[in-house]
């Protein structure tokens, strides 16, 4: 075993320099790691507000198609209770109802589009994330 003039154990150069490297190459795939993760949180955080943007967006577009399907709901109430004949208040239902068919097909196909529309942003973050190198 290589000593120092003192006596001490001394620790061959080549040693050193090898301990060196490997603390080196190990602080680096930690760095490499902790880049990933971080790149990794950011990118899901990101998929997560976009999501959460999109569930809002959803929820307020069904919220206000409630509320103006109770809106005329009321209307139609209000109107009944002035109607004069049974014929009258009979009339008064079937416009109501063609109204209420034609928005309520209107409200679903904004529905559809807005579900398509977060499906598909979904699908291409998802793709995205999972083959960061393609664009």
């Amino acid at each position: 075993m290589p000593t120092d003039k003192t006596g001490q154990f001394e620790i061959p150069p080549e040693m050193r320099r090898y301990a060196e490297t490997t603390v080196d190459q190990a602080r680096k795939a930690f760095e490499d790691f902790m880049a990933s993760a971080q790149k990794t949180v950011s990118t899901v955080d990101a998929q997560s507000k976009k999501a959460k943007d999109g569930a809002v967006d959803f929820n307020e577009q069904m919220l206000s198609a409630a509320e103006d399907n109770i809106a005329a709901a009321f209307r139609l109430a209000q109107r009944l209770v002035q109607s004069t004949s049974v014929q009258e208040a009979m009339e008064l239902q079937a416009k109501y109802l063609q109204e209420r068919m034609a928005v309520m097909t209107e409200q679903a196909r904004h529905v559809g589009e807005a579900t398509a529309k977060a499906a598909g942003d979904l699908t291409a973050q998802a793709m995205k994330a999972a083959n960061p190198d393609r664009r």
